[in-house]
């Protein structure tokens, strides 16, 4: 854990093993505990591949979208970090969206 003040970061690791036929899938039970975080008042402490939905709580949705419009500024190729911070709701080109 670390206390910032106002704040304490939980970090939390879960052992397993990538020969595992079902590892791929053993990220889903890192939400757990985020689930419970969220239900007493926390928040993720980052955005990235798997948590582009919780930017929006990280960033508030006008602070992300001047974000996004400064990354399509400047990366117009999409080149640095495609997928790791905007949802789909912004990005549609995401390289994490599913098609239909």
């Amino acid at each position: 854990m670390i206390n910032g003040g106002s704040s304490t970061t939980v970090m939390t690791y879960k052992l397993d093993d990538e020969r595992r036929l079902g590892y791929p899938l053993a990220f889903s039970t890192s939400l757990i505990p985020m689930k419970i975080a969220k239900r007493l008042g926390g928040k993720a402490y980052t955005a990235g591949m798997f948590l582009t939905d919780e930017s929006e709580a990280l960033f508030n949705k006008d602070r992300l979208k001047e974000i996004y419009q400064y990354k399509k500024e400047n990366d117009p190729l999409n080149i640095l970090n495609p997928g790791k911070v905007f949802p789909r709701s912004l990005d549609k080109n995401t390289p994490l969206a599913l098609s239909g």
